[in-house]
């Protein structure tokens, strides 16, 4: 479970909230998932939890006509299904961030970063903009390298390292090593210097870990935009019910902590669609990671609201 943390309020009584950047593998898979192959896994996971109020549980019968994705059933009654991802520019993130740890893996299978066993790393692309991979292979990634191989070459003993956080200066080697590409595309540091978990296939083949850092502030008022901007686009007569997949994972199988707590704090904070859509009938924000289903759009104004409670699950 996890929450989310107010940073300030501002003089018109909006707050900006601070979400955390985490990056987790949702789906384990090797390859690169399809369109069609996401939507699946999406509907799937979402027809999982929806077993749990009567209102939404459906009987899948098959893909639509693109829109909408797919055909379900309830009762007597099918129903237009379109699946969506409430993703920030995240998802293009992660792909630059695929082509760096690709990279990393590759000098690893060379030999060349046997020494950085149990070492932990953060990187960052400055003020968040994130080149392309051409030119991240072209000076940042390389340097990044050679600066890992640099560590990896350095006798680092964690037993002697654990003695000294108690003294001043920087911290005990490998934790004050840092630095910033020459192009200044990247920027990287030291987090953690110890036995690191198997929390991903990355860090069971290389031994060591490499996280991006990035943070993320935000107001209600750009969530609810985010939103009216995603159900305008799906917003057509083809189409009978949307749900919108928070904190899914991306083509890759991985997902962010961010997006769920979009989706989180637009509950909690009783958000509302600025223009309710024409033509769809009901609008679904599924949290994968809190497995919670909500209605934030229904046509039908009698219909009773979903409490988070009803559909908690473990995920």
């Amino acid at each position: 479970m996890f929450t989310t943390t107010v940073v300030s309020t501002h003089t018109n009584g909006t707050e900006s909230y601070q979400l955390p950047d985490r990056m987790d593998k949702l789906i384990d898979i090797s390859h690169k998932m399809t369109k069609d192959e996401l939507e699946l896994a999406q509907v799937n996971h979402y027809q999982n939890a929806s077993t749990k109020h009567p209102l939404l549980s459906f009987e899948l019968i098959g893909k639509g006509d693109n829109p909408p994705d797919f055909l379900i059933k309830r009762g007597d009654k099918k129903v237009n299904l379109d699946v969506t991802s409430f993703s920030s520019n995240r998802w293009g993130d992660a792909a630059r961030f695929k082509t760096l740890l690709d990279d990393v893996r590759e000098a690893h299978r060379d030999g060349r970063l046997i020494g950085l066993k149990d070492i932990g790393f953060f990187v960052s692309f400055p003020d968040n903009k994130i080149p392309g991979d051409a030119t991240l292979r072209k000076i940042a990634i390389p340097e990044f390298i050679h600066s890992l191989e640099l560590i990896a070459k350095k006798p680092w003993v964690f037993e002697d390292c654990l003695k000294d956080f108690d003294k001043p200066g920087p911290g005990p080697f490998p934790m004050d090593q840092a630095g910033t590409t020459s192009d200044g595309k990247l920027s990287w540091y030291v987090t953690h210097a110890g036995v690191i978990s198997w929390t991903n296939d990355f860090i069971a083949e290389c031994g060591f870990s490499i996280e991006q850092s990035r943070c993320t502030n935000i107001t209600l008022p750009e969530i609810t935009e985010r939103l009216d901007e995603l159900v305008k686009s799906h917003d057509k007569i083809s189409i009978e019910e949307l749900v919108v997949v928070a904190g899914g994972p991306d083509n890759y199988g991985n997902g962010y902590v961010e997006e769920a707590k979009l989706a989180l704090i637009f509950i909690e904070e009783g958000g509302k669609l600025t223009n309710p859509p024409q033509h769809l009938k009901r609008v679904v924000i599924y949290n994968w990671r809190r497995g919670t289903v909500d209605i934030i759009f229904e046509a039908d104004s009698n219909v009773v609201p979903i409490e988070q409670s009803d559909v908690e699950s473990s995920n």
